[in-house]
């Protein structure tokens, strides 16, 4: 095998690498709006301390809905890019490439 074909697998590589974080993103975004959804129709009672919990709980969710969806979107679309075309990155890894063994030759 040569170096361009060794660049195509780490390159189907880092997209399967990004497929499995997309992919374990998914329960966290399914717990997190479940949480969000529970705790926003959870009626706290005039207590100042059950209020500051629920506007915690509420916060928390939101921030970890957030972070969980990010991580699903952007990993999922960089994958899907990386498996199935890629082209972008191996011209631009390929053109390193190139520039390095022209400088081997004219040395």
């Amino acid at each position: 095998m040569n170096k361009r074909e060794w660049i195509w697998i780490g390159i189907r590589i880092f997209g399967i690498y990004l497929l499995v974080q997309a992919v374990t993103a998914i329960p966290s975004v399914l717990s997190s709006a479940l949480m969000l959804h529970t705790f926003s129709n959870f009626q706290a009672v005039a207590a100042d301390t059950e209020g500051k919990l629920r506007n915690s709980l509420l916060t928390g969710a939101r921030a970890e809905l957030t972070r969980s969806l990010s991580q699903f979107i952007i990993c999922g679309a960089f994958a899907i890019y990386f498996l199935r075309h890629g082209a972008l990155l191996f011209r631009w890894m390929n053109r390193t490439e190139d520039i390095e063994t022209k400088a081997n030759h004219e040395a």
